[in-house]
């Protein structure tokens, strides 16, 4: 039934190193916003997100029969990033650095994919206690990103 469709195998070191310098340049200059010196990262933890994410692509692939769009992929990375909480400081709490880290890549996707969406800070102030209290799925998280970038009907 699923003999020519590619089935799951480890990404190759070169291919994961590339998507990690793609989350390190979404997140920006993440330690100087948070006024941070020697912001750590967890390379088992991101190694093991990036994972995640492309088994979730090989699930679109095989189970809908479609590509995973950037979208999706933005929405695991912020997902996986809440639960995992690969950055950390000695000084600071986990979930406060990886919320943010979460809340830089959301927002970073949302205006590159459409630049006038409104996200004025009440909306942004909900999401991050959607993130931090809420027991959100992936499917939530995938369709809340979704909503922020639909343009606005005029009905």
């Amino acid at each position: 039934m699923f003999a020519d469709t590619a089935c799951y195998q480890p990404m190759p070191k070169e291919k994961a190193e590339a998507i990690a310098d793609f989350l390190y340049d979404c997140l920006g200059d993440l330690p100087a916003a948070l006024g941070i010196k020697d912001l750590r990262v967890s390379k088992p933890a991101i190694a093991e997100i990036i994972d995640l994410v492309e088994r979730r692509r090989v699930y679109f692939r095989i189970f809908h029969g479609i590509e995973m769009g950037e979208l999706n992929e933005t929405a695991l990375y912020c997902f996986w990033f809440i639960k995992f909480a690969p950055l950390y400081h000695p000084q600071y709490p986990n979930w406060q650095i990886n919320l943010l880290a979460a809340m830089k890549l959301l927002i970073a996707f949302v205006r590159r994919r459409h630049p006038a969406a409104p996200l004025p800070k009440p909306l942004i102030q909900k999401i991050a206690y959607a993130f931090r209290y809420r027991d959100l799925s992936k499917e939530a998280v995938m369709l809340l990103l979704e909503t922020l970038v639909a343009k606005p009907r005029a009905d």
